[in-house]
């Protein structure tokens, strides 16, 4: 067994993170976090501040039974990981794809601090999911 290094560390925290964001379970994704994580838009606007806040900020997300996130690459260099991620949501249009970097720093074992940088978001697009299947219509991750 490998010993845990801060990269392995980081990088298992920003997966586990990952893991219970696509299941919808916001305890098991706030666990992932400090009690006072910063949440920012690149580079420096602060989104909320504080695990309480985050779960206020994230309890509508995690009712869009249409919520997955893919993560296109991931690099980690000590207790920084830069994921390049494809999240799919429910926007008034309809389907959507946004494209997102989210920068991950990890402090005692937590999330600390996330920098999310936005690219484009569109409406039915695709999700790049390994399989190069499309976006799934409304409802149908249930069925899966």
């Amino acid at each position: 067994m490998s010993e845990a290094t801060p990269q392995t560390v980081a990088a298992d925290l920003a997966q586990a993170q990952l893991d219970a964001y696509n299941a919808r379970d916001i305890e098991g994704f706030l666990a992932c976090y400090a009690d006072d994580v910063k949440i920012y838009a690149y580079p420096d606007t602060l989104m909320c501040e504080g695990k309480e806040a985050m779960r206020s900020r994230y309890a509508g997300r995690f009712s869009d039974p249409n919520m997955y996130a893919y993560v296109a690459h991931r690099t980690t260099m000590g207790n920084t990981v830069l994921d390049h991620e494809y999240v799919r949501t429910t926007v008034p249009l309809g389907l959507a794809v946004l494209q997102v970097m989210a920068v991950y720093q990890i402090e005692g074992g937590k999330i600390a601090e996330v920098r999310f940088i936005y690219g484009p978001q569109e409406v039915g697009g695709q999700m790049p999911d390994g399989s190069g299947a499309p976006a799934l219509a409304l409802g149908e991750l249930e069925n899966r």
